[in-house]
């Protein structure tokens, strides 16, 4: 049925080539955030401390 709906919603609404790239970039990128979180390699700093370190790796 999934495969249906992705094929009607394609031919209605057809995406640009540069649409379909971002979106399995996307894809992509979120595919290998989502194996990092199962296989444990995530981050224990909180949002706010990575801003500030990327902040201050950018002003040097």
């Amino acid at each position: 049925m999934v495969i249906r709906k992705e094929y009607v919603l394609n031919q209605i609404l057809p995406t640009s080539s540069d649409e379909e790239m971002a979106l399995h970039e996307l894809e992509d990128f979120l595919d290998e955030r989502a194996k990092s979180v199962k296989t444990g390699k995530i981050s224990q700093k909180s949002v706010k401390e990575i801003f500030q370190e990327v902040y201050s790796e950018s002003a040097k």
